[in-house]
Parts: structure tokens; sequence; C-alpha cells
């Protein structure tokens, strides 16, 4: 059980770290405010350029067709985004930043360890 729970640290510490570096990387700071009118800060993702898509698409190792299903958008949007004639939303931005960090990936697609209910 104790080494699950140092599985989880690690990642937690991971993830936050993946944030605290955003934060230094100058992005644009928004105030927002939850359902319950608490006020909290947000950075702007980067911007993402057809070009960049694909090239993290193509990092992935990914078609055109499991990147739209890794993203849960249609292929459509998918073409759309690598010709030019759309970009991404701000919350598919996130997704597409999150998903370019090395750090992150491996955390997502490392092989998976199970842990059995019964020891």
């Amino acid at each position: 059980m104790a080494e699950i729970f140092k599985n989880l640290e690690k990642g937690f510490k991971e993830v936050f770290g993946f944030f605290k570096s955003n934060e230094e990387a100058g992005q644009e700071e928004k105030k927002m405010h939850s359902s319950s009118g608490q006020e909290f800060k947000s950075k702007t993702p980067r911007e993402y350029r057809a070009n960049d898509v694909k090239r993290l698409r193509r990092t992935l190792k990914c078609s055109q067709s499991s990147f739209a299903k890794l993203l849960n958008i249609s292929i459509k949007t998918v073409q759309s985004w690598e010709s030019g004639r759309r970009v991404p939303s701000q919350a598919a931005l996130r997704l597409l930043q999150i998903f370019d960090d090395p750090r992150m990936r491996s955390l997502m697609f490392s092989p998976k360890k199970t842990f059995s209910k019964n020891p």
C-alpha cells in the first residue's frame, strides 16, 4: 500500500513541476472565477499553429484518426487545424500543451503498473 502512495506522490510532484515551469514561461495571466465566485489566476496556453499541431501528432506517432480519438475530437477538426483553416480552442490548446510536454508524455504513455486487489 505504501508503494502506491509513493507512486502517487511522485506523479503529483511531476504534474506540479509541469505547471510551475509553465508559469515561468511568461504566459499571460488571467483572473477567473469559479462557479462559487472564488477568484483564481490562470495562465493562457501557448499558441499552436498548423505546423505545431502536425509536429505534435507526429511526435506522438499518431495518425490523424488516432490523434482525434486521443483528444476526443473529430478527424475533420484535426485536419482543419493542420491545414490552418481553424485554430484550436483554449481548452484544446491546454490539452495540446499537456501532450507536448515530454514529462507529461512519459507519465501518460509509460508502461503501466497494475495492482491486484488481493496481495
